[in-house]
This record gives C-alpha cells, structure tokens and sequence, in this order.
C-alpha cells in the first residue's frame, strides 16, 4: 500500500507539478503586469483583510490558501523558496523547487482563494487533513502531512489527474 500511495503521489505531482510550471513558463514579470498599473505604494498584503466573521484557519487551511497565494498567484522568487523551506515536505521540495522562478498570466491566475472545507486523513500511519480550496481558476485539494504540504490535486486536463482529484474529492462528505 505504501509503495502504491508513493507511485501514485509522485505520478500526481510530478503532472500537477509540470502543469503549473508549464502554464507560468514564457511569462515574465513584464507580462504579469498590466501596462496601465499604478505605483502601489502600500507594503500591505495582497490578500483581503479577513473580517471578524471569517473563520479563523486551522495551520492546514493557512498552509493550502498560502499555496495558493504565494507559490501558484505569486511572482517573488524569494518567497516561494521561503514558502517551499517552511511549509512544505522535505522529500517533495525538489519537485517544487521546478515552479519557483515561474511567473503566471493574469488568466492564470487562482483569484480569489477560499477554503471550502478541511477534513482528516491519515496514510501509511502519517496523520494529516486534505484542505479543499475554491477560486476563479478551479477547485483544488491539498495534502498536508504531518504539518507540511505533501501533495497537490488539481482538477487538471488529463484523466489521471481528473482521476486522482476525484478520487480525493469523495472523502469530503
């Protein structure tokens, strides 16, 4: 069962992985930026500020919206490697390490990001929670293990990712 997960997880990044870099390869900081941008002079975060009555994130739900916001939305290297260090499992940063100078369009952009809900799992004795997050783009679900990101499920193109990401999306109920 543990060499099966490992296959399959590791088939699934590698697309999910690939799939990202591929959609953010050939754009530049120039591209990602509109020609009528204006000087933002505010060092605030780019993400709303969340109102008294938004749902406080578990440390699962942070690390999937920051996923989202910082290494897919993102375009500061820096602060996807920070990201990467952090939060996500040594034995998958290299995979990742693959979309960190990646810059995307503004169509391809997640807009919007939202966790819709966060459930427990466990595998191979490693405890942790699949965290389903909505945006413009799509549904995605992240894994996270143990306190880090493990594994990503995108609702891709191809049918083994449509496979993968349904196969997840049934433990929320």
């Amino acid at each position: 069962m543990k060499k099966k997960f490992k296959s399959l997880s590791m088939s699934v990044l590698i697309v999910t992985v690939a799939a990202v870099v591929m959609s953010g390869c050939g754009s530049t900081k120039e591209d990602a930026t509109p020609a009528t941008s204006t000087a933002v002079t505010s060092t605030a975060p780019a993400s709303p500020t969340p109102s008294p009555e938004a749902k406080k994130l578990s440390k699962e739900e942070q690390i999937a919206l920051d996923y989202v916001n910082i290494y897919l939305n993102g375009s500061d290297a820096e602060a996807k490697k920070k990201f990467l260090a952090d939060e996500v499992r040594e034995d998958v940063q290299q995979l990742f390490q693959l979309g960190v100078e990646a810059v995307p369009a503004a169509d391809e952009l997640y807009g919007d990001p939202e966790v819709m809900d966060s459930v427990d799992y466990e595998t191979d004795g490693m405890k942790g929670k699949l965290v389903l997050v909505n945006s413009s783009k799509g549904e995605l679900i992240a894994l996270v293990l143990e306190g880090k990101l493990g594994f990503v499920f995108i609702n891709g193109d191809d049918e083994q990712s449509k496979k993968n990401f349904a196969g997840m999306k049934k433990e929320f109920k």
